[in-house]
């Protein structure tokens, strides 16, 4: 490795101590910086795609028996003017730009189950987990199914005060 550049500035009493190669900027060859760009690099990183193509696989699965997925689709291929706020692209079906999830299947419940209690979502309770997932998710009865899945959510009920009787 080669210096890129040297501190300039006068270094502070704190900085002076400093060994001499955490003074300087070190270049490193793309092959070198395994660290740049590592998810476009290794192939073993690309296991990322599948799990998304899991869950969305399950949400075309459910659209073949949704008879009002079929009938929005049709309208949406055979007259799209008038499904304002409705589109259709690579099988999927969207709402307000939101993915439009079916009753058909346990598509529903597994994605409340797997958003509620993430790093993201933290057992928020049921209006924030609700607020959240609504941003990318849409189904008639969202905040009822939600409701129903937080409330008997064993570690809410075991940690939340307003749970606790």
């Amino acid at each position: 490795m080669r210096p890129l550049a040297y501190i300039s500035k006068a270094l502070s009493y704190k900085n002076l101590g400093l060994p001499l190669y955490e003074k300087e900027l070190l270049y490193r060859s793309g092959k070198d910086n395994t660290m740049a760009y590592v998810l476009s690099r290794r192939e073993e990183y690309m296991a990322i795609t599948q799990v998304l193509l899991t869950w969305i696989q399950e949400v075309t699965e459910s659209y073949q028996q949704d008879d009002f997925v079929k009938s929005k689709v049709s309208e949406l291929l055979l007259v799209s003017d008038c499904t304002y706020n409705w589109s259709y692209m690579d099988g999927l079906l969207k709402y307000q730009s939101r993915l439009y999830v079916s009753r058909y299947g346990r598509i529903r419940r597994k994605l409340i189950e797997a958003l509620h209690p993430s790093q993201l979502g933290g057992h928020s309770g049921i209006q924030a987990s609700y607020m959240r997932a609504s941003q990318l998710f849409y189904w008639l009865g969202m905040l009822r199914d939600f409701k129903e899945v937080i409330l008997n959510c064993d570690t809410c009920k075991r940690c939340k005060d307003e749970h606790v009787p």
